[in-house]
């Protein structure tokens, strides 16, 4: 039987079933959330770091770090949880759609060149959270990781507030 036989009716199959798939329930889609009551975030990921927004899963953080065009942290507001795999299916969803928003505005707002570097270490603090950090062939861990490659550059108070005003403008 010839490939070609096969592909229409594997087609359908999948259609079929995506078709009947349950659906995984979706939370409310707007995009301002509240901090949420009972979550208590590190004090090591607050260190060094300025919130800017608070979205329906996660508080959204400015790394006090100059050297880099713009690093951003996500701390999904779910207390006791390390990995990604701990959360359930909508909240895994949840965060992910919220890092591509991030991501996508991060990348209007700044260089459009920019390499995003998006990460889940959790080897120094363990509490989840998300890296979103924009890279550019000029800034001085390049092409290496910037993960603990430099000391932090702390932006000045003029350029720090200037920083939070564009982003909270955009997040």
């Amino acid at each position: 039987m010839a490939f070609g036989s096969l592909a229409a009716p594997a087609f359908l199959l999948g259609v079929v079933a995506a078709f009947f798939r349950p659906s995984i329930p979706s939370r409310k889609k707007g995009v301002r959330g509240k901090a949420r009551e009972g979550f208590k975030l590190v004090p090591e990921l607050a260190e060094g770091k300025h919130e800017v927004a608070c979205y329906n899963l996660c508080r959204i953080f400015l790394m006090d770090d100059a050297n880099y065009p713009c690093w951003i942290v996500l701390v999904p507001q779910i207390n006791d949880v390390k990995e990604v795999i701990e959360l359930s299916e909508v909240d895994q969803r949840l965060l992910w759609e919220e890092v591509g928003r991030v991501s996508r505005v991060l990348k209007k707002l700044f260089d459009p060149a920019c390499k995003l570097n998006i990460a889940t270490l959790g080897n120094v603090v363990s509490q989840l959270h998300v890296h979103i950090t924009l890279r550019l062939p000029s800034d001085p861990a390049w092409p290496g990781p910037c993960y603990s490659a430099l000391s932090a550059t702390p932006y000045t108070e003029d350029a720090r507030t200037l920083m939070l005003e564009k982003l909270r403008a955009a997040l």
